[in-house]
């Protein structure tokens, strides 16, 4: 009898220790399948900006950039005449094409894809830049157009790093390196 008692005490002990195993391995495993994960998703999130900002790196961007940012106009219909999809399709192309660069930018932000510290730190001049100078006529082509949506995402994306500028304390005040000189 004594026997069985020892015997039956350490199978139950046994199935409490495969249990316990069990458990432990499962839990190990989830920890291990979470940093897999984590270190995926960094991952990703890098490949991401890299080709983002490979894109932004490109000849053709910065030339397109350059000469938005260097554009001049008095309102919304004189930028119209001088760089409107009728009167001047090439400058047209070119800015939707710098544009829509910002608001995908904005969307894998919105999606949370992508880190706003990581934008923040290699291209927030060129956003918060770019805005500043096409804002008034986005906000005017939403009105004439009645799309409230019109690069609402490249807006996005501009607040968003508005925020992280002031949350690191980061002056406020643009200064435009493509503003001509007084002397010319």
């Amino acid at each position: 009898m004594v026997e069985q008692i020892t015997f039956q005490t350490l199978f139950q002990f046994l199935q409490t220790v495969g249990i316990l195993v069990g458990v432990y391995y499962y839990i190990t495993t989830i920890r291990v399948s979470r940093k897999n994960q984590e270190l995926q998703l960094e991952t990703r999130q890098a490949q991401l900006f890299m080709q983002i900002f490979n894109r932004m790196q490109d000849i053709e961007f910065a030339n397109h950039f350059n000469e938005i940012m260097l554009r001049e106009w008095e309102d919304y219909d004189d930028w119209n005449r001088k760089y409107g999809r009728y009167t001047n399709p090439s400058a047209q192309a070119k800015s939707t094409s710098i544009g829509q660069f910002f608001e995908g930018l904005g969307v894998i932000l919105k999606q949370g894809l992508i880190d706003i510290d990581i934008v923040g730190e290699l291209m927030s001049r060129f956003v918060l830049l770019y805005w500043k100078k096409i804002r008034p006529i986005i906000m005017e082509m939403r009105e004439r157009m009645n799309n409230p949506e019109v690069l609402f995402y490249a807006e996005y994306l501009y607040d968003e790093l508005l925020k992280r500028e002031e949350r690191l304390g980061h002056d406020k005040e643009l200064r435009d390196a493509y503003q001509k000189p007084e002397s010319e």
